[in-house]
């Protein structure tokens, strides 16, 4: 009995799905029954899946057969479970499988199988927001520049197919609107993106206009959704909404500065 193959079936940002093919072989001139397996699954020497298979199957006399054995994991439960994965793109893992046989005479027999190999580690890009700055600035009217940051912890690069956004100052909606074909993303590397946008004191209103003319801080809030892909097999398109809300002042960011993620949480 052994390991054919231990592969990827699918894998997302969730979770990783794998299927573990064994192959049996009986060299006895009499048929044997598999009464079952147990099975074990282990990263970084961490227990992270067990389980049990009764379902017999017969195998005749100098006979071959094959079964696989499904394996899901997510990735929440990957970076709860096992620790120093922060800077890492794969991870060891091992598998550990123990069929029992019904063979005549000897009765029952267990015959342990282990395979060890590593898996690919996915992390959601980071999106920051990088705050406002002000551009122009006339009596009535000035132009100000809102700062995104996408920051790709892969080692592949990903796409980024689109990005909506919305941002207002003191309640007040300034921008709205998406950016289609918004580049690519380098394994390892960010991408800033900057949206500029015109205002008046009509739109934001005299003590936000004030704050803005002279270079303060206001209150603002940014969300919206970064559509990529990652060119990766197995793994479809995703989209992560993001939502961003604070104080800040013209020049970037401030230490009130709120930054929401809406996924599993994920090593820093």
């Amino acid at each position: 009995m052994s390991f054919r193959d231990v592969r990827v079936t699918a894998l997302s940002f969730d979770r990783v799905e794998l299927e573990a093919d064994i192959d049996i072989h009986n060299p006895n001139r009499v048929a044997v029954e598999l009464a079952g397996f147990t099975y074990a699954f282990d990263i970084k020497e961490s227990p992270m899946l067990s389980g049990e298979f009764d379902r017999g199957i017969s195998i005749a006399a100098e006979d071959s057969s094959s079964l696989s054995v499904p394996i899901t994991l997510s990735f929440a439960e990957i970076y709860a479970g096992v620790s120093g994965l922060a800077d890492k793109q794969e991870v060891a893992y091992r598998i550990a499988v123990e069929p029992v046989f019904d063979v005549p005479v000897l009765g029952v027999v267990g015959v342990p199988i282990k395979r060890s190999g590593t898996l690919p580690l996915l992390r959601l890009p980071r999106v920051t927001f990088a705050g406002i700055e002000l551009r122009e600035h006339a009596f009535t009217r000035a132009q100000i520049a809102v700062a995104v940051e996408v920051e790709n912890r892969n080692a592949a690069a990903i796409e980024l197919h689109s990005f909506d956004y919305r941002f207002a100052v003191d309640d007040r909606r300034l921008l709205d609107g998406s950016l289609d074909d918004a580049g690519t993303v380098s394994g390892g590397d960010s991408r800033r993106h900057t949206f500029s946008v015109g205002v008046g004191v009509l739109e934001v209103g005299r003590t936000v206009w004030d704050a803005i003319a002279a270079g303060g801080k206001v209150p603002y809030k940014l969300d919206g959704a970064l559509s990529f892909g990652i060119d990766i097999p197995y793994v479809e398109p995703t989209t992560i909404p993001f939502s961003f809300s604070g104080i800040t002042g013209m020049g970037g960011r401030t230490h009130s500065d709120v930054g929401i993620y809406v996924r599993y949480s994920i090593p820093k």
